[in-house]
């Protein structure tokens, strides 16, 4: 321990007499530029990630290459809980108008599923940055508590501004970039992933200080990393069930070129299949976010159950229907009718799944309106969905009969094998529409055990899904609030599964 202390009170100064004011180098390898401060990232399957620290780096040695100057770090990274512990070298060189740094890790094994380099600043300092690849503003800090994730953007090297103005970033190998504030902390975080070589992670960057002002766009606000287009278009009630029918569905779409073709999704509202409209708040939201992110989506009104009125087996046709509607008009509003998908929370949730999972059923294809839109498919090819009920012969939390009886008007021990067909459940194969999840831990409507239960078929029939457990989240929570925002995984899930 002397031996290093020694080491690094003779290299310290060194290097700090030929880098740019403001930046310095600690002990552990830590840099530090003005107030961001840069350090390596390891994260380990179910394990908070280990930050590079003091208690997490152990140095073997350092060196100072006086012509270059160099400074080479070489030592070893224990990961938090486990306890393993991985070789990394790190490299800092200082060029004319810049910091050079680089990391190989060595020897990781498969339960190191991340490595990556973290900036961290103060909020007030992070604000008004922006972070721009190749000229192009990908991201500003987000809210607090909320983060944001852009998949596949080419990095070689960033720059952070000594004051203001934008993090530049510019390309040639793929990376991930997410950041984050935490209110308790009040730090904003930007990440840059390793690139993954079989057992080892390689990294490279380089800093320069750029004088404030001169990315000029400081203070402007960038759009989401998810949004395509600026401006879209909505078409409001238009008819898609029989003449005199009062439920109507909404179209969103981008505004773009008009020869484009978009995936669809649908979206089918909540409400206990007795109550929720097209026009919620959740799902203009989610209709606009898809609309924006380069999808036409659709909401949809459907028959409602009253006391003592059923809406089964209108309700299901209706959503059906919909699904036709869109195939079929799919040149008028720019669809792909070979891609579209469905979303929705609680009931529709429910409906979201019966839809993506019995398409061209042939029991409940048969209710449909023969005339309208004859022979086109109800097939769809991936569902969203938000805290939904997979199994009507359920009761819900505040129950003790199965939730589906009302809206059916049936007893569900009289109609075993009506409630079967009409549970999402039951449905379940490899084949099927892949699904993603998401459910609140503190859902006091639909038990989270539903979900849980669902899940465990999911995994039994070998079928695809996602699923994200939102730590404190209620029932009713939207896509973007103070819950979380999972616009950006939505939307990537959609696009992953509606191509």
């Amino acid at each position: 321990m002397c031996k290093l202390v020694l080491l690094f009170c003779a290299v310290i100064p060194l290097m700090s007499a030929s880098l740019p004011d403001g930046m310095t180098i600690a002990d552990t390898g830590d840099m530090k530029c003005n107030e961001v401060t840069i350090g390596m990232v390891v994260s380990e399957t179910g394990n908070v990630p280990t930050m590079q620290s003091a208690s997490s780096v152990k140095i073997d040695g350092g060196t100072v290459k006086k012509d270059a100057p160099v400074l080479s770090l070489s030592g070893m990274i224990t990961v938090s809980k486990s306890k393993k512990q991985f070789p990394f070298t790190q490299t800092v060189t200082k060029t004319a108008d810049s910091i050079e740094l680089s990391y190989v890790i060595d020897k990781l094994t498969d339960d190191i599923i991340d490595v990556r380099l973290t900036l961290r600043m103060p909020v007030a300092v992070a604000k008004g940055r922006a972070v721009t690849v190749d000229g192009k503003i990908v991201a500003l800090p987000l809210e607090a508590d909320e983060f944001s994730i852009f998949n596949d953007v080419q990095m070689k090297a960033f720059a952070i501004p000594a004051s203001g103005g934008d993090i530049l970033v510019t390309g040639s190998f793929t990376g991930f970039l997410q950041d984050r504030r935490k209110t308790k902390q009040d730090w904003y975080e930007s990440r840059l992933q390793f690139v993954r070589e079989g057992s080892s992670a390689r990294f490279r960057a380089v800093m320069k200080l750029i004088p404030e002002g001169s990315a000029g766009v400081a203070n402007t606000q960038a759009a989401p990393s998810f949004e395509k287009f600026s401006k879209i278009i909505v078409e409001k009630n238009i008819d898609y069930l029989a003449p005199g029918r009062a439920e109507k569905i909404d179209i969103y779409m981008p505004d773009g070129n008009t020869a484009d073709r978009y995936p669809c999704v649908l979206d089918i509202h909540g409400g206990g299949w007795s109550g929720g409209d097209k026009n919620d708040k959740r799902e203009t939201q989610i209709c606009d976010t898809m609309a924006r992110a380069g999808f036409v989506a659709a909401s949809v009104n459907y028959l409602l159950s009253g006391k003592g009125a059923p809406s089964w087996p209108t309700n299901i046709s209706d959503v059906k229907t919909a699904i036709r509607f869109l195939r079929a008009n799919a040149e008028k509003y720019h669809i792909n009718p070979d891609h579209i998908g469905t979303i929705g929370g609680s009931a529709g949730g429910h409906l979201s799944m019966l839809m993506a999972w019995t398409g061209d059923d042939a029991k409940l294809d048969a209710l449909l309106d023969s005339s309208l839109y004859p022979g086109v498919s109800t097939k769809i090819s991936a569902v969203v969905n938000l805290y939904g009920v997979p199994d009507i012969r359920k009761p819900l939390s505040k129950s003790t009969s199965a939730c589906g009886e009302g809206w059916i008007g049936k007893k569900a021990k009289d109609e075993p094998a009506l409630f079967e067909l009409l549970s999402p459940i039951s449905h379940v194969t490899k084949d099927g529409a892949p699904v993603f999840i998401l459910h609140g831990t503190k859902d006091t409507t639909v038990p989270i055990a539903q979900t849980e239960a669902l899940i465990a078929v999911l995994k039994e029939r070998g079928a695809r899904y996602q699923y994200k457990v939102v730590d404190g989240a209620p029932h009713t929570f939207y896509i973007n609030s103070a819950s979380g925002d999972f616009r950006e995984e939505i939307v990537q899930f959609f696009r992953e599964n509606l191509k």
